[in-house]
């Protein structure tokens, strides 16, 4: 039944709150606009951003439930929150995934027969017989259907297949966002009130998700459109428009990566696989409602807690497994920390993550270690930072502990993560497989100083998806370094007519002797590199792992 929930939720949450639009079914292949096949990696980036906010929304959405659930009586702040701040950008966001979902609604419709291994890519009209016992000599029986052929290797072919795959991402995007962070509050009465009956602004709105949540006119859509989705990445030759056949893994190589995974790792794509049309049909609609409703607690009981043990680096991300150097032995984690000094810069890599599929190079993520209490208080730091969190929750409604606190409760390191710019312990970081840590050779005390409370100050500030080094509003994990570091002539990329920073662009500034940084420290899939160091150093940005010396 499990499966017979993720199954509804999705297909529900699909087309969500009863928003349908006109079938789009181009009349020929000649419609496709060739200029849109030479921007589809832009659409790409576009919608990455896009699933990147979704995944950071939805983290604050279950954390802020839990903060909710610590509170016996919730003040003003927390109420403009549940009402304007997550409303809003859930709803912003979930037009934007409607968009991209709309695109393809068309592939779903049952007249439609997909030939996904074909030599061409073509659309046209063709009659079936409707009745496959009807007698030769009896009447004919037969319906119009749309012969879909797709050459995956043609660009048009190329452009239909990446509309089918972002749109099932979104789907897939949208019913985790209600499985994950809106049914713990319709599963609460108090919340539940409050949001329906208090918000202006969203009159009724949890019941209307909800209800649009359990609804199963879409099942058969969902259903074919995942169908025909695994059959285009499984190379089979057709998706007939009279059958459902049961979906596989996809294999596709061709296709961006970061879109076959976000939507692999889905607990709704991983549940829906084994379930056809046919099967859907003859379920009892009473009966697997109510039965889907008593399989949600079950399902938000474990999931909730499998996603409670750890946000994958604090953001909610997809991943796979923990890191190699999770949970590491105190003892080593303290060998670690003994060696880090004020403002030295942490490299790592977790090849097990969704988000690292976006990065190039080697390296996926940087932060920046500001030291201990002893440290800070030598620097002439320490006493800046009242200062300087109260300008955090002033401008950026900073939610975090005091800076002061938060340093003598071990956390050190500052990092962007999804839900914006924090400080964390080197615990938390430490959900990785490789850990890289470069230092700056010469520094005065001064510059120490200032670029400390530089460090500090973007604490609270939102995680920037644009990853536009120009603009110091929001910030992403590799532009950390970037603003603490302003006397550094650091290398950057336009991409989408910004520049943009990566952590191997920051990591290269310690590749030579005379580099201004230098590794001090490297892990590489779990295991301490002793020997070799810069050797070593250099070779992972070369991505040359075959020559890794242990």
């Amino acid at each position: 039944m499990k499966k017979n929930l993720i199954i509804v939720a999705i297909t529900a949450m699909l087309f969500g709150c009863s928003i349908f639009v006109p079938n789009r079914n181009p009349a020929s292949i000649e419609d496709i606009d060739p200029s849109d096949i030479q921007h589809q990696k832009e659409k790409n980036q576009k919608f990455i951003i896009l699933a990147e906010e979704t995944l950071s929304w939805r983290a604050k959405a279950i954390d802020f439930h839990k903060h909710l659930k610590e509170t016996d009586v919730l003040n003003n702040e927390d109420l403009v929150t549940l009402h304007r701040k997550g409303s809003d950008q859930y709803f912003k966001l979930r037009t934007e995934l409607l968009r991209y979902i709309n695109d393809i609604q068309w592939v779903a419709e049952r007249n439609v027969e997909i030939h996904a291994n074909s030599n061409e890519t073509s659309i046209h009209d063709s009659l079936i017989n409707t009745d496959e016992n009807a007698n030769l000599d009896g009447p004919d029986i037969t319906r119009k259907i749309k012969i879909f052929k797709i050459d995956k290797h043609s660009d048009a072919g190329k452009y239909i297949i990446n509309d089918i795959t972002i749109g099932l991402a979104a789907a897939i995007l949208l019913s985790d966002n209600y499985l994950l962070a809106i049914s713990p509050y319709q599963n609460d009465k108090k919340f539940r009130r409050i949001i329906n009956e208090d918000n202006t602004d969203y009159k009724n709105v949890l019941r209307k998700v909800t209800e649009s949540f359990y609804d199963q006119k879409n099942n058969e859509l969902l259903v074919r459109t995942r169908a025909i989705y695994d059959h285009i990445y499984k190379s089979k030759a057709v998706v007939k428009a009279r059958s459902y056949p049961m979906p596989v893994r996809i294999n596709g190589a061709d296709h961006d990566l970061y879109l076959r995974e976000l939507i692999e790792s889905s607990e709704t794509y991983k549940n829906i696989k084994n379930f056809g049309y046919e099967y859907l049909r003859k379920e009892h609609a009473g009966t697997m409602l109510a039965s889907i409703k008593d399989q949600l607690r079950k399902l938000l009981s474990k999931t909730l807690f499998e996603i409670s043990k750890d946000f994958g680096n604090g953001v909610g991300s997809v991943q796979e497994r923990d890191g190699k150097l999770y949970n590491m032995d105190p003892a080593q984690e303290k060998t670690i920390s003994d060696q880090l000094k004020p403002l030295d810069i942490l490299l790592e890599k977790t090849p097990f993550r969704l988000t690292d599929k976006l990065i190039p190079g080697h390296w996926g993520h940087v932060a920046v270690w500001v030291g201990t209490e002893v440290e800070l208080k030598n620097l002439g730091v320490w006493d800046e930072l009242p200062s300087i969190y109260e300008h955090a929750k002033k401008y950026y409604e900073y939610d975090g502990e005091d800076f002061q606190q938060a340093i003598r409760s071990g956390h050190r390191i500052v990092e962007a993560l999804r839900p914006g710019v924090q400080i964390n312990t080197l615990a938390h970081f430490l959900n990785i497989d490789d850990l890289g840590v470069i230092r700056r050779k010469t520094l005065t005390d001064q510059q120490k100083r200032e670029f400390l409370i530089r460090t500090f100050e973007q604490i609270g500030k939102e995680y920037d998806f644009n990853f536009d080094v120009e603009s110091d509003k929001r910030i992403v994990c590799s532009e950390l370094a970037y603003v603490t570091f302003p006397d550094i002539d650091w290398s950057t990329k336009k991409t989408l007519g910004r520049e943009t920073i990566s952590p191997d662009n920051i990591a290269d500034l310690a590749k030579n002797l005379d580099s201004p940084f230098a590794p001090i420290l490297l892990y590489h899939d779990g295991k301490l590199l002793k020997n070799s160091l810069r050797e070593n150093f250099n070779n992972l940005l070369e991505l040359s792992y075959n020559k890794i010396k242990f």
